[in-house]
């Protein structure tokens, strides 16, 4: 689980970003005291949606 701080470090936007995104439901928290924490999983769902993979030719003939 990593903090609004460290999640918005990680995926390299500003904490008001990830704040946003909390706010418009697309990120799921945890609130432990007074911190938002968000699990690795969601975290790595940010990172999928910033940067997403190109997609992979289906055939091998297309790889050249």
């Amino acid at each position: 689980m990593l903090t609004v701080a460290a999640t918005a470090s990680r995926v390299g936007r500003s904490p008001a970003t990830v704040r946003r995104r909390i706010r418009e439901g697309r990120v799921r928290t945890q609130r432990v005291g007074a911190k938002q924490l968000i699990a690795n999983a969601d975290v790595r769902a940010i990172e999928d949606e910033l940067y997403p993979m190109a997609e992979l030719p289906r055939r091998v003939e297309d790889w050249r």
